[in-house]
């Protein structure tokens, strides 16, 4: 293990006991990213630099339609 377990949220509605409330720029998954290189751009974070937006809000993603093809698996 490299790093943590940490707990990050940055809406104080959302702290729970074990969590720290920190700017998105410092949450886990941003010093995560960091922790294995990636460096974020100029006004982007760890998470959009990755090519991970699309997953930051998970009602985003679920409303997207399914990708899956079509026929068994």
């Amino acid at each position: 293990m490299v790093l943590g377990p940490l707990g990050t949220c940055d809406i104080e509605a959302d702290l729970e006991p074990g969590y720290r409330l920190v700017p998105r720029r410092d949450s886990a998954i941003n010093v995560g990213l960091r922790a294995l290189g990636v460096r974020a751009g100029a006004g982007r974070d760890e998470y959009e630099t990755a090519g991970l937006t699309r997953y930051r809000y998970t009602g985003d993603w679920l409303a997207e339609p399914s990708q899956a093809p079509d026929g068994p698996v």
